[in-house]
């Protein structure tokens, strides 16, 4: 009874919220490395684009990184005018201005374009330049980042402000400073970078580390990583003997205490009273470069939304952002309502199958992958979700034998479409996870290849190395296991990688006792 009052008084809500926003003006600008759907004025909107598109520019400027190999798709962006519209439509109650989230299709952001009203308030923007930087960083460099540096150059990147061509980079992350103003209360340094991929404290319901408890030691370790990233960048002396630090704590078996004292000369406590020293001077420089020449022209595509579009922004948003099972009977309705209007026949058509496989509604998701592929007969999404379909809720195993020869076949069709669309080679890779199935060199490029567009999204990690395992390769399964484990962001994530070690030793044990 409860749900039912709750389901009718969000469509009250709903309702209200229509009638409330009736003279919505969105606008969706498209340039090369973005999708920025907006209800800010038009001016603001195509500044925030190109914000984008420049600090994108400058994150390979000064990291080296060559962006030009770049082959993940345009993050799609929802940036909101006002902080309580964006945090009523996805039911945020605290302080988030902006969240990210990598898919295996694609990553997302949401965000309020709003300002706080305090000096030390955060405003959306900060958070996906925040979170972008992680997207280009883990995607482009060979190493894995301690947590304290991540998110400290995260949001030390997060600052980067233009004037014209000129970037300023290092200016103070405000928002921080209330959790450094009592030096008293702060982590040692020790335990901030003893915490490798942790993160101190509770996240998502797991503790990392028994004698922090208390969530604020995540705003402390933000806040430190910050100021110690800022330290570090700032200082002649210390960046190359950060790199070195960084390379040295990447080396298997490496001591992440030995290779401190090596790469530095110092024990903790003496760097800690020098970041403190640096902290009470509150020097704190920013360095300006200029770029004039090098950023390239930024291009993009204006369009202002019809009414019919506008009505779905949210629950657009919404469902990209991994709806709720819930909410999938309200989507369909407004997706199909909206596609009655032609309202972007090629996105809607998409949705509405994925949403009729997920409802096992077989003939409706036949009859918009059909409709897909009639317009794009190569539609890498389409020909991905026509495997889901042929298999009707199965395993493949469950098959016939010439329905599993028809989704393989079907699912190499896909592959070929576009090597580049992540979810049609995860479901390539995954064949070869089938018993009686060799995993194969070119299985195990694929899954190089998926690694490499998508880093940080957990499911690929973890069949990369079943793959190997399954090849033969279980000293390369083994390994990347470790690896995964000694960089986990949490006890929870750590079992799993533990879990995930301990299947690929019984079955290479099992392997070797049936040989």
């Amino acid at each position: 009874m409860m749900k039912t009052v709750f389901k009718l008084f969000a469509a009250v809500i709903l309702l209200s919220n229509q009638a409330l926003y009736a003279d919505d003006e969105w606008h969706e600008l498209i340039s090369d490395h973005f999708i920025l759907r907006t209800d800010t004025n038009l001016e603001k909107a195509k500044e925030t684009i190109e914000k984008l598109e420049k600090y994108r520019f400058t994150i390979g400027a000064i990291t080296n990184a060559d962006l030009s190999a770049d082959y993940s798709p345009p993050l799609v962006v929802y940036a909101f005018e006002k902080t309580k519209r964006f945090r009523r439509v996805f039911g945020i109650t605290g302080g988030t201005a902006g969240f990210y989230i990598p898919f295996e299709d694609g990553a997302i952001s949401m965000l309020t374009l709003e300002e706080g009203d305090e000096t030390w308030s955060l405003d959306g923007l900060r958070v996906l330049f925040h979170e972008y930087s992680h997207h280009i960083l883990h995607q482009y460099s060979p190493l894995q980042y301690p947590r304290w540096y991540d998110e400290g150059f995260g949001e030390y990147l997060a600052m980067t402000d233009f004037d014209g061509d000129k970037v300023i980079i290092g200016r103070p992350a405000v928002h921080r400073f209330p959790n450094l103003k009592s030096p008293g209360s702060w982590l040692k340094l020790e335990t901030l970078l003893q915490s490798k991929g942790e993160y101190i404290g509770a996240i998502g319901g797991a503790t990392s580390r028994k004698r922090l408890k208390t969530k604020n030691y995540i705003f402390q370790q933000y806040s430190q990583g910050w100021l110690t990233t800022h330290f570090f960048q700032s200082s002649d002396k210390y960046q190359k003997k950060l790199n070195a630090y960084l390379q040295g704590i990447n080396r298997p078996g490496s001591d992440i205490d030995k290779e401190f004292k090596k790469a530095f000369g110092k024990s903790y406590a003496k760097m800690d009273k020098e970041i403190k020293r640096y902290w009470y001077n509150r020097e704190l420089p920013s360095y300006v470069i200029d770029l004039k020449g090098q950023i390239p022209e930024i291009e993009y595509k204006v369009r202002k939304l019809n009414e019919h579009e506008v009505k779905i922004m949210e629950p657009e948003a919404r469902y990209l952002a991994g709806g709720s099972a819930e909410e999938i009977a309200d989507h369909i309705k407004v997706f199909e309502e909206a596609l009655s209007n032609d309202v972007r026949p090629a996105d809607l058509n998409l949705y509405l199958a994925e949403l009729a496989l997920r409802s096992k509604d077989w003939d409706k998701a036949e009859h918009y992958i059909n409709i897909l592929l009639a317009e794009k007969s190569d539609h890498a999404p389409a020909l991905t979700l026509k495997t889901e379909l042929m298999k009707r809720g199965k395993q493949l195993k469950e098959l016939a034998k010439d329905q599993q020869k028809a989704v393989r076949k079907a699912t190499i069709t896909a592959l070929k479409a576009d090597q580049t669309y992540v979810p049609g080679l995860m479901a390539y890779a995954r064949l070869f996870m089938e018993e009686g199935t060799k995993v194969t060199d070119n299985a195990l490029d694929v899954m190089e290849t998926v690694r490499f567009l998508v880093p940080d999204v957990d499911s690929a990690k973890i069949l990369q190395v079943r793959m190997l395992a399954k090849a033969g390769k279980v000293a390369d399964a083994k390994a990347h296991a470790q690896k995964l484990i000694d960089w986990a962001s949490s006890s929870r994530q750590r079992k799993r990688y533990e879990d995930l070690l301990e299947e690929v030793e019984e079955k290479a044990t099992l392997t070797a006792s049936a040989n």
